[in-house]
Parts: structure tokens; C-alpha cells; sequence
């Protein structure tokens, strides 16, 4: 997405259906505050803050507030009322179902080119909000005190259990979606501060496990790049690997984090570089890690090779690293070109595949992705 900014017309058409958008969040609400014939509450207030709260939350999805002022107060969710506000649990039942009412009709309505700028939109936001921001000493303090709260809301989104109850009891406001992060905890600074949404955070597993709010489920092609301005503040992207996964609501937080699982598996394993990680980077090496039978029947390939007294199996990885150049692999393993071929040759004899055949190179490439993940690293002891 570019710098240069466009009104949506979306947010328009939906702006000009403010009244009925605001009579359908009326409805709802009153049926939820008068059950069993109960009183109904107020509607005009309702009505009021139903009304203010369709404007914020379209103000948020108006990319040209995104860098005036409006996009600092009115860019996140309605903010929850006030201690000297009436019927304070029905002021915020109000506020937050306008909020996720305007966006789903927004995202329903929207055509492609619409949803895209819809989630660029959710993803500057955040991303301005992800970066760090001075603090006072008060606010430090503020912080930390908080954190103990952030990690129990936390953990009972990573065990899919309900999280409102326990968010609502300790002030915590939680996004409509997530993304799981996992980096190395040693590795993980203060979170950044964020304006509307609290970034939760946890350790699991050796691994330091954080939530990253959104108000739109993040599709896997913007993926990275959000998490990267998310995480600017947090980690050092740069000097270590954090793996990721969406989830698109909170019932799906615990399969994104066995999602992320995966990829940190799997890129610590293998020894990618540092950098945020998805799925779609190492989807091959992914399905073995979670099909052992699979790994198992493609290793079984490389048993005549394991031992064989010649390094076989590490001359078959150097020849691969380097682009099945024989000069390149020779002078790596210190060998004659000759004694390569004839490596080559023996590789071919022992597994019935030929490393210069490329359907039979790729099937030896994933037996040995299978064996560094199930048995270590090829070495020349192998």
C-alpha cells in the first residue's frame, strides 16, 4: 500500500446509512438489556450512543484521518464509559456492538479493492500505535502493573477458553482478532504501547508468546509486513526469528499458536535467518513436522546412505546448498571433482535415485528435510 491516501467510497455509503445502521444496533441491544419482559432501557440513550459510536468507529476506517488528529482519538473502538456514567455495563455493551456492527457492514459491502484498503487501513493504525512511544515514569509503573492482568487475559485465549469475562473484570479491552507472535523471551523487550488495544503477552514453552491486536483477520500475504511494524519496539526482527500465525477470532487463537509452533519448529531446525516467519514459508517442511509417518516413510530412503563411511548423505547437502555445481561442491568438501562423481554415482546406487535427475533430486531433498527434523543437522559424521 502507498502513502498517498484515497477516500473510500464504502466508508460513504455506509456513512449515509447512519440512522438505520443505528436503529439495527438499537434493536439488538434492547432485546439483550429487557430479557424475560423486563423493563427495556432507554432508547433514545441507547440511540445517542449507538449513533457516536457508528461515527468513531467510521472515522477509524476514513484512511484520510490516518494522519490528522482524528486518527489518534477516534481511529480505535469506543472507549469504555466513564466511572459517573449510568448503567456503565450497558454504555459498553452499546458502544462495542456499533463498533463491530459498522465494521462487519463495512467489510461485507466492501468489494476487493475496498477490503484491501479496509485492512491497510487497520494495519497503519496498529502499526502507528505499535510504535514506542515515550513514557513517563507513571505510565512505566502503569505498565508493569498491568502486565500480570495482560498475561492471565492472555492465557485464556491460548486455551480457548472465554476471555471476556476476565477482561471485562480487569479493564482489559480486547480486539476482535489476533495474531500470534512467538519469539526467543531472552529476545523480547517492554511491549509497545498501544493507544486502544493492549498487546498481550506470555511465555510458553521457552518461547515468548505475543497476542498482536487487529481489528480484521490479516490474510497471509500482508502478514509479515504487519507483524513487522507491530513488532518494531518489542523484538529486533532483524537479530532473531519471530514466527506468526492470524487468527481471525478468538476461537482461533490456540490453533494459530500450534500454527506458529510449527514454524518456529521448523525455522529453528532448519536454521533460518532471522526475520518473521508464516506457514507459507516452509509449508513442505510443515506437513512432515505434523504427518510423523510420512517423515518416517521418506527418511527410510536415506538409511542405506547413513554411515556409509563416505559422507554421502553430507556431500548430498553441500551439493544441493550450492546449486548442484560440482567445481563449487568439490572444492567445499576438499574432494576431486572425480571423487564427486563417484559419490554421486554411489548415492544413486544405495537409494535408486539420481542427485542430477531433478524428480529424483526433489524426492532426496525431502527426505533430508525430513531426517533435520526428526534426527538434527546432516554433518559429515552423518
Amino acid at each position: 500500500m502507498t502513502d498517498t491516501m484515497f477516500d473510500l467510497d464504502i466508508v460513504g455509503r455506509v456513512r449515509a446509512e447512519t440512522e438505520a445502521l443505528t436503529e439495527e444496533i438499537a434493536y439488538d441491544v434492547l432485546a439483550e438489556s429487557a430479557p424475560s419482559g423486563s423493563a427495556p432501557a432507554d432508547r433514545d440513550r441507547i440511540l445517542s450512543l449507538a449513533r457516536q459510536a457508528v461515527e468513531e468507529a467510521l472515522t477509524a476506517a476514513d484512511p484520510s484521518t490516518r494522519d490528522g488528529s482524528a486518527a489518534g482519538t477516534a481511529a480505535g473502538p469506543p472507549t469504555a464509559p466513564r466511572s459517573d456514567s449510568p448503567a456503565p455495563d450497558l454504555v459498553r455493551a452499546v458502544r462495542q456492538t456499533a463498533f463491530a456492527r459498522t465494521w462487519r457492514v463495512l467489510v461485507d459491502r466492501a468489494d476487493a479493492a475496498e477490503r484491501v484498503e479496509l485492512l491497510g487501513v487497520a494495519a497503519n493504525f496498529f502499526g502507528q500505535a505499535g510504535h514506542p512511544q515515550p513514557a513517563s515514569a507513571a505510565t512505566l509503573r502503569e505498565s508493569t502493573g498491568n502486565a500480570a492482568l495482560h498475561r492471565e487475559v492472555a492465557e485464556a485465549l491460548l486455551d480457548g477458553r472465554s476471555a471476556e469475562p476476565l477482561a471485562d473484570r480487569h479493564g482489559v479491552r480486547l480486539a476482535p482478532s489476533y495474531v500470534v507472535a512467538l519469539v526467543r523471551p531472552q529476545e523480547l523487550r517492554r511491549c509497545p504501547v498501544v493507544d486502544h488495544y493492549a498487546v498481550l503477552m506470555t511465555d510458553r514453552q521457552d518461547a515468548g508468546v505475543l497476542l498482536l491486536p487487529t481489528l480484521l483477520p490479516v490474510p497471509r500475504d500482508r502478514l509479515r509486513a504487519f507483524c513487522e511494524r507491530i513488532l518494531d519496539g518489542a523484538v529486533d526482527v532483524t537479530r532473531t526469528r519471530a514466527s506468526v500465525a492470524s487468527a481471525q477470532t478468538h476461537e482461533h487463537v490456540p490453533a494459530a499458536l500450534e500454527e506458529a509452533r510449527t514454524v518456529q519448529h521448523v525455522t529453528d531446525v532448519l536454521e533460518f535467518g532471522h526475520g518473521v516467519h508464516q506457514l507459507s514459508d516452509v509449508p513442505v517442511e510443515a506437513a512432515l513436522t505434523r504427518c510423523p509417518d510420512l517423515a518416517q516413510l521418506l527418511m527410510s530412503r536415506l538409511v542405506p546412505l547413513h554411515g556409509s563411511g563416505a559422507s554421502l548423505m553430507h556431500t548430498l547437502l553441500v551439493y544441493v546448498d550450492l546449486g548442484q555445481d560440482r567445481r563449487y561442491t568439490a572444492q567445499a568438501l576438499h574432494i576431486h571433482p572425480n571423487t564427486l562423481d563417484y559419490r554421486l554415482r554411489r548415492i544413486r546406487e544405495l537409494t535408486g535415485m539420481a542427485p542430477t535427475v531433478p524428480q529424483d533430486l526433489q524426492s532426496l531433498l525431502s527426505a533430508m528435510t525430513a531426517w533435520r527434523l526428526t534426527r538434527g543437522p546432516i554433518t559429515a559424521a552423518t
